[in-house]
Formats: C-alpha cells, structure tokens, sequence
C-alpha cells in the first residue's frame, strides 16, 4: 500500500502511511478515502479541462444478481 500510495499521492503521502496501524477497518477506510479522492480530485477535474470526452453506460449483475452500473469516461 505504501508503494502504491507513493506512485499515486507521492512520496509524503506515502511517508505518513507508514504511520497508520494495519488493522483491518483502518486498512479499508484509507484505501476507500484514497479511492474517493482520486476520483473527485483527479478524473473530474481531468474531464471538467478536457474539450472532449466519450461517456459508456454497462449494466451488470454480480454472481448474487446485483445490478450494477459501469460507467466509463
């Protein structure tokens, strides 16, 4: 994680996830605040700059008939 961490957010981000205890439910919230900010911060904005983009809807179901909806941009 912190590798991946440093490529993404850079090295002092990824120095002060040296400093997160591992446990399960910490793990998971900073990979879904990690996953959140990368989308809000840097794809929109990316698209928001861009003069033109394609959008792709996909419906989907999962192996319990969840409906899921794909977006790509």
């Amino acid at each position: 994680m912190i590798a991946a961490c440093k490529e993404v957010l850079g090295q002092s981000a990824a120095i002060k996830m040296k400093h997160i205890p591992l446990l399960n439910d910490t793990t998971e919230r900073q990979i879904s605040d990690m996953a959140e900010d990368t989308e809000g911060m840097q794809l929109i904005e990316k698209i928001k700059k861009s003069k033109l983009f394609a959008l792709q809807l996909d419906e989907s179901t999962d192996i319990q008939n969840n409906s899921i909806l794909l977006t790509y941009v």
